[in-house]
């Protein structure tokens, strides 16, 4: 009898503890499930995030490249098409994916890339890339995204243009945001300033004098070689190109008395190799003036008078 009731006992008391380990699991269970679902909802949105972010940087950089130099075509334009876009710069934006459906809608002063949800529980996107135009910078670019504020398979409302700068419509909240770029001059002298030292290099080897480099002596040289677009002249600035056997110049002369110019140099350097040094200056005024040319000072790219270096 004793023998028995001990076993009860002892039965007892596992199956009490099994019970009290079931509830324990269960209410651990129940705490980890909301974050553990928040968690894959943050993981499903970040998708989005960065397709959203992606678009709006190539946006920025196929519009600047899409400027040509034509009469009735001076300012650029922005891709409306999400495959354009993944051909130029080698990416890949998908046009759906299970948790999001990507749309792309551009017109000329302004782009919108969409992420619209497939599940009620997500967040939309949307993101923007303006054109602005200050009186002193000349034309550039901003970019912004938003997020709705609550969840729902919605097309999130559309960033406005706000006193100049891009703004998260009602609903939407702001995720980041992109101030204007730089000044169209600085970027395209910037660019021959590169373009011209890739050239020197890839044309060592067919000079006539091999070991000597080369310096491409026409704007639209470096534009056919290295598949970019620098224009000869925008509403803002005319674009000059001066090359010489040791050294390459590349002026943006203002239109507008208020801008300021830029001039870059590359400069053909004998070291223990051959290789070339580069240099980017502005001037310290407005003006439609042709800037100094910088020199070598020393072995040292030095800024002309009246400019400074960037």
């Amino acid at each position: 009898m004793n023998k028995d009731k001990k076993h009860l006992n002892i039965q007892g008391y596992n199956v009490i503890e099994l019970m009290v380990l079931i509830a324990v699991f269960a209410t651990l269970a129940l705490i980890a499930l909301p974050s553990f679902l928040n968690q894959a909802r943050k993981v499903k949105e970040s998708e989005a995030t960065s397709y959203v972010r992606t678009i709006n940087r190539a946006q920025k950089a196929y519009f600047v490249e899409s400027m040509e130099d034509t009469k009735n075509q001076k300012s650029g334009t922005f891709a409306n098409d999400i495959p354009k876009l993944n051909r130029q710069f080698k990416i890949t934006i998908p046009r759906e994916t299970k948790n999001y459906q990507y749309l792309l809608r551009a017109s000329d002063r302004a782009t919108f890339f969409y992420a619209i949800p497939k599940e009620k529980n997500l967040q939309s996107y949307v993101g923007a890339v303006f054109v602005v135009e200050p009186e002193i910078e000349g034309e550039m670019k901003s970019a912004i995204a938003c997020k709705a504020t609550t969840p729902g398979q919605i097309i999130s409302a559309e960033p406005k243009l706000e006193n100049g700068v891009p703004t998260c419509a009602k609903g939407t909240e702001r995720i980041f945001f992109n101030p204007v770029s730089k000044p169209e001059a600085k970027h395209y002298v910037g660019t021959m300033n590169w373009a011209q030292q890739e050239y020197f290099v890839e044309n060592q080897e067919n000079h006539a004098n091999p070991g000597t480099g080369v310096f491409a002596n026409d704007i639209r040289k470096l534009n056919r070689q290295f598949k970019i677009t620098i224009p000869r002249e925008t509403k803002n600035y005319q674009y000059l190109l001066r090359a010489t056997d040791t050294a390459t110049f590349h002026y943006a002369i203002a239109k507008k008395k208020e801008l300021k110019g830029y001039v870059g140099a590359v400069f053909m350097v004998e070291t223990a190799e051959l290789g070339t040094s580069a240099i980017l200056c502005e001037t310290t005024d407005p003006g439609q003036v042709i800037p100094a040319e910088p020199q070598m000072e020393n072995g040292v790219p030095t800024c002309g008078a009246e400019t400074e270096p960037l």
